[in-house]
């Protein structure tokens, strides 16, 4: 049956075959530095609970930089400047600092079956 469910606060739609949501959970080990207070992420564990993967070496890719550049990105190093003069961000991604391989250490994936 396909549609749109009707009746809760949120509109969804209904596959009754597929999976039309999917949930994660994040465990992370972060440590900071107390005389820099610098803050490091030596470990993520990620349990994505997805449906059937078809590729797992793509899904836990996509989990990963999901990870860094969604999850940590935003957290540690992410920052948005508005440009007085005519209001918008960022002129360029040069200038916009975003992490790297390097601040984030190991992240595990798993799926939950």
């Amino acid at each position: 049956m396909s549609g749109w469910q009707q009746g809760s606060p949120v509109w969804r739609p209904i596959f009754a075959d597929f999976v039309t949501f999917s949930y994660i959970a994040h465990f992370v080990e972060v440590r900071v530095e107390p005389g820099t207070r610098r803050i490091r992420v030596p470990r993520v564990v990620s349990v994505a609970d997805c449906g059937r993967v078809i590729s797992p070496r793509t899904a836990a890719s996509q989990v990963r930089g999901g990870v860094g550049v969604g999850d940590w990105g935003p957290l540690l190093r992410e920052a948005s400047e508005v440009d007085p003069r005519y209001g918008g961000s960022e002129r360029d991604l040069a200038e916009y600092v975003l992490p790297v391989n390097a601040d984030i250490g190991s992240i595990d994936v798993e799926f939950n079956r």
